[in-house]
């Protein structure tokens, strides 16, 4: 997931963050923004930055994350893609956009505005625009017309000033040329790795080495400041045995959210796959298409289809049920087979049917119309719902209650005693340790370790469970004697000293190679070499199939020839030693470029506009007087 954030980060926070942030806002809620102002965070020329400014779109973008990616993003992660600096960077650039565009005099026209604000898909009912839905999604979300119009503005303005200044970008069609062959070019290595743990019969480190590595590294031994807590946890199900929920508020419920018990139509269907890859040639989808209307034929003739599905459909998950898919709604399946099955009617079995799949076979077993369940069926779930609703709201009462006695009695074991709890102990831990309540993103715990022992936290909503959390003892940071390191700087100096002999056979190696020696007769028996290929690559490739990320080696990889196949030294990757060899490249031509030079124009020229952009927006930081608040951290 780590890598797929990365891709599209940049994508997401290219110049436009706070003006998408105000559209996917709009489904999936706002945080209130109306807090208190505390002061500024960075000035531009003489335009301010609020840390509030700041943190609503940190809070926006998290959130949004968590929507698109179905994950929790932890601190570290955070800290990996940058995600803090980008938003200042952003709202710094933002700035300074507009400071450009007032200088130009540029300014957006109401109907353009208007337009844009129309084609928002939240602000519509049945493909237009609704008054009534504008004012009050935007009232649900605590953002006013004038607030929301401001943002729109600004946004549609950044984007203007950024195709003004892009406008000029220009590239000749041998540029392009060059960038596609340079691009396209494969190459395919044979290699060599030597494993440093191999290497054990090196000399053990002295004490003197020990002790020089200490004084030069002693803060990599730093013992952190470390905490142990004791925390009180209050679940929803301790409470649920507390909230009856009677049948009038049932029936107040379904009168009220009737809309929440509607379902749509829903089919339940069997189907046969015959599959055919991506990318598969005209033959071999006729033979797919072919073996899928003799399975059809068959079912026709009388064969059942279950029996049909069991025998012969490649969906090996449905398969052996007989091709038995379910219930489901429109829309849950691929648009073809929708519209297929939901034309059916019981019993009856389609033609054959392609989608990106293959090609399917479908038999409809029963249909559901649409309906609004009555409310004697949907009563036990309006039941869980209410009990939910009620002990969520009862944990959250008992929870502060709990903290205000704790306040006073500071008695954490005669409270737990008198409510029937138990008190959780943790270890100590330190704040790059996980956290011992889990899923806790680690913000609270932070919290914490400003707390003197004895001290007691708020409650704490995590996991939809509150906690109440005291501070049981605290034992300092501290430099640990050499003598308490000396067993860890001995494995890391090993290590070392086992890479370096790795590295020096790996030298000896290369020398034999260049002078004509292949892979086998270059190292000894003893050795067990095994020779690997990575397979075809090309430059773009992010790492180096079979072996990892190096640039070093990817530069060298792309430099070998068939006369001079070997490389004139061993690389380091992931803390092993490579050697490769060139075992075949395969060259791009300059013919091969017209039939993919409206793709590759497309592609250059949004690389290269977005390089100049960035090189423009560098200048005017350059130029700017940027002042960030030190006392201010967001």
């Amino acid at each position: 997931m780590l890598s797929v954030l990365r891709k599209y980060s940049r994508s997401i926070f290219i110049y436009f963050l706070p003006f998408l942030i105000i559209s996917f806002v709009l489904y999936f809620g706002w945080a209130d923004i109306r807090e208190r102002q505390e002061g500024w965070m960075v000035k531009v020329n003489k335009t301010t930055i609020s840390a509030a400014e700041y943190r609503k779109y940190y809070t926006q973008l998290i959130d949004y994350y968590k929507k698109i990616y179905q994950v929790d993003l932890a601190p570290e992660l955070i800290e990996q893609l940058g995600i803090k600096q980008q938003i200042t960077d952003n709202l710094i650039n933002e700035v300074l956009l507009l400071e450009t565009a007032k200088k130009a005099g540029l300014v957006v026209p109401e109907a353009e505005l208007k337009k844009t604000i129309e084609a928002i898909p939240g602000f519509q009912k049945n493909g237009k625009f609704d008054d009534q839905a504008y004012q009050e999604l935007l009232n649900q979300n605590k953002v006013t017309p004038q607030e929301f119009e401001k943002d729109q503005r600004k946004g549609l303005m950044v984007a203007r000033i950024r195709d003004l200044v892009i406008d000029g970008v220009k590239y000749s069609e041998k540029e392009l040329q060059e960038k596609f062959i340079w691009e396209n070019e494969k190459v395919d290595l044979e290699f060599a790795e030597i494993d440093p743990e191999t290497f054990f019969n090196v000399d053990e480190p002295k004490q003197e080495e020990i002790k020089a590595y200490y004084d030069k590294h002693k803060e990599e031994f730093r013992v952190p400041e470390k905490i142990k807590i004791s925390y009180l946890k209050f679940s929803p199900e301790d409470f649920e045995n507390k909230t009856p929920v009677s049948p009038e508020e049932m029936d107040e419920y379904y009168k009220n959210f009737s809309e929440e018990f509607w379902e749509p139509r829903k089919v339940h269907a069997r189907h046969i796959l015959i599959k055919v890859n991506p990318g598969a040639k005209s033959e071999e989808k006729k033979e797919a298409e072919k073996k899928a209307e003799e399975v059809l034929s068959l079912i026709k003739g009388g064969k059942p289809f279950e029996l049909m599905a069991l025998m012969y459909s490649q969906d090996q998950t449905t398969a052996k049920e007989g091709g038995d898919l379910g219930f489901f709604s429109r829309g849950q399946m691929i648009k073809e087979f929708d519209d297929v099955a939901f034309d059916l009617k019981p019993g009856e079995v389609s033609g054959v049917v392609e989608t990106k799949f293959g090609f399917h076979i479908i038999k409809v077993e029963e249909i559901k119309e649409e309906r609004t369940k009555p409310v004697e069926e949907a009563r036990e779930e309006i039941r869980k719902k209410l009990i939910e609703e009620k002990s969520q709201d009862l944990m959250k009462k008992e929870a502060y209650r709990g903290y205000r006695t704790l306040l006073k009695t500071k008695d954490l074991k005669g409270y737990a005693d008198q409510e029937g709890l138990k008190i959780i102990e943790s270890n100590y831990f330190s704040r790059d340790e996980s956290p011992p309540i889990a899923r806790d993103s680690g913000e609270f715990m932070e919290e914490i370790f400003g707390f003197n022992p004895g001290e007691i936290a708020s409650p704490k909503y995590i996991n939809e469970s509150y906690y109440i959390i005291r501070l049981e003892d605290k034992k300092k940071s501290y430099l640990p004697p050499v003598g308490e390191a000396k067993e860890k700087i001995m494995v890391i100096l090993k290590k070392e000293t086992q890479k370096k002999a790795a590295k020096k056979r790996g030298e000896e190696v290369v020398k034999k190679l260049i002078q004509g020696s292949s892979f086998p007769e270059a190292f000894t028996d003893q050795e067990k070499l095994t020779i690997k290929e990575t397979g075809l690559f090309t430059r773009t490739t992010n790492n180096i199939p079979k072996i990892g990320i190096s640039p070093e080696m990817m530069v060298a990889a792309f430099s070998l020839r068939p006369d001079a196949p070997f490389a004139k030294e061993p690389f380091e990757v992931g803390g092993k030693i490579y050697l490769i060899k060139l075992k075949t490249r395969e060259e791009v031509t300059p013919e091969e470029f017209p039939d993919k030079k409206n793709k590759e124009e497309k592609k250059y020229l949004y690389e290269k506009t977005n390089k100049y952009f960035e090189d423009w927006l560098k200048n005017g930081r350059l130029q700017a007087n940027v002042v960030f608040n030190q006392r201010v951290n967001p």
